[in-house]
């Protein structure tokens, strides 16, 4: 072998080393580049997980405050029904804002009452409710009315023995004539001792007011 033939062959194997090692140098820093990129990605994916993370906590909290602000506004509703309710209260009559009325005023009420109309029964429509009634009825006026209740002895001709009743009727103190008592059938007595001629010996009594 002549010594052109051996330099052409280490030209050759020169040349091709030379292109071996720069493809292996270029692909090395294709590599690199790409495990650059991967890792940019890998850190904005990691910026817009935190983010997203940020956001649904943020959504959580304004589904909290939101359910918060809902029972608070239902509770301030709540409580202004409330205060709408009592400052109804306060505009009607009641007991707190009632007055004693006088004797004409009595008289004159129990003639335009018509609780006296009701039908009576023993069970579901008794001297009770005509008393409660007119109690009620009074009040709308701002009258001051009361029920007397009260238990008496009274002798039963069909059973021939004597028995303890009860019974209610109104009572009002008048500011000029001292207290009225009206019976269920409108009559009126100016005394206790007027009742206990109508209603025999009376053993038990109370008024509530």
């Amino acid at each position: 072998m002549n010594l052109g033939t051996i330099v052409g062959i280490l030209i050759a194997i020169s040349i091709i080393g030379t292109g071996i090692i720069t493809y292996f140098v270029l692909d090395y820093y294709v590599i690199e580049e790409k495990n650059i990129v991967i890792d940019n990605y890998k850190n904005n994916m990691e910026v817009l997980n935190k983010s997203l993370d940020s956001y649904v906590y943020q959504i959580n909290s304004l589904s909290e405050n939101s359910t918060q602000l809902i029972s608070e506004r239902n509770s301030f509703l709540e409580q202004i029904n409330n205060l709408n309710n009592e400052l109804n209260m306060l505009k009607l009559p009641n007991k707190y804002h009632l007055r004693d009325p006088t004797e004409r005023e009595v008289l004159d009420f129990i003639d335009m009452d018509k609780t006296d109309r009701n039908e009576y029964d023993y069970y579901d429509y008794s001297c009770v409710n005509f008393a409660s009634d007119v109690d009620s009825n009074a009040a709308k006026l701002g009258i001051r009315c009361g029920v007397l209740y009260f238990d008496y002895w009274s002798y039963d001709w069909e059973t021939e023995i004597w028995d303890i009743y009860g019974h209610a009727i109104n009572v009002f103190d008048t500011s000029d004539n001292g207290r009225l008592y009206v019976d269920i059938d409108d009559e009126v007595y100016y005394s206790f001792a007027e009742i206990e001629d109508d209603y025999e010996e009376i053993i038990n009594w109370g008024i509530s007011w």
